[in-house]
């Protein structure tokens, strides 16, 4: 009747609820509880799903770049290298005039030099003697700076007069006279600041 048939139902639902709780106790008691092998599976699944991310950006890219590719395919094309030759027969059958070409064209002439080869009058040096060679001989040269000027002009005066000095005083210092050499430096016609 229909109470025997409600409790049969509610035993069957016991006896299912019981058997899925039995599971469920069977499942946790199957579970591995190891820290350090849940953190190294963790470790792994990142590693698998950071190398399927860049699988998936790098044929992305590639697909950029030949759809880029495609794009560009028709629209620029590299021109082929020309001789030498090649270069002078064209220039030289652009240069003829032609009889259904525009005349006011005007045609323009390059030179032939390179501006980049023109020899100027730099003195240079190569290796170390040839360099010590040149920067002597540039010193040697009038400077245009006038203080330099006028010291080399004063050295050069002292080193003519010194010697005479010493000859006509032996008996003085050598600061005694160079200020002989420099008093008379300042009357002598050589003198820059005179002039």
């Amino acid at each position: 009747t229909q109470s025997t048939w409600a409790r049969e139902r509610k035993e069957a639902a016991n006896e299912e609820k019981k058997q899925a709780k039995a599971k469920e106790e069977e499942d946790r008691a199957w579970i591995d509880n190891d820290k350090k092998a849940n953190k190294a599976a963790d470790r792994a699944r990142q590693r698998e799903e950071q190398k399927a991310q860049k699988l998936q950006k790098d044929a992305e890219r590639r697909n950029l770049e030949r759809e880029e590719n495609e794009s560009l395919k028709g629209k620029t094309t590299m021109p082929a290298r020309l001789t030498r030759d090649q270069v002078a027969a064209n220039l030289a059958s652009s240069s003829r005039p032609a009889a259904g070409k525009n005349k006011n064209v005007v045609q323009q002439k390059f030179d032939d030099v390179n501006p980049n080869r023109i020899e100027t009058e730099v003195e240079s040096a190569s290796g170390l003697d040839d360099a010590m060679k040149l920067l002597a001989d540039l010193d040697t040269r009038e400077d245009a700076h006038p203080e330099r000027r006028m010291a080399a002009a004063h050295r050069a005066f002292e080193e003519r007069t010194i010697p005479e000095l010493r000859r006509q005083y032996p008996s003085l210092k050598l600061s005694q006279i160079k200020e002989m050499a420099w008093k008379l430096w300042q009357k002598s016609p050589e003198n820059p600041n005179l002039k």
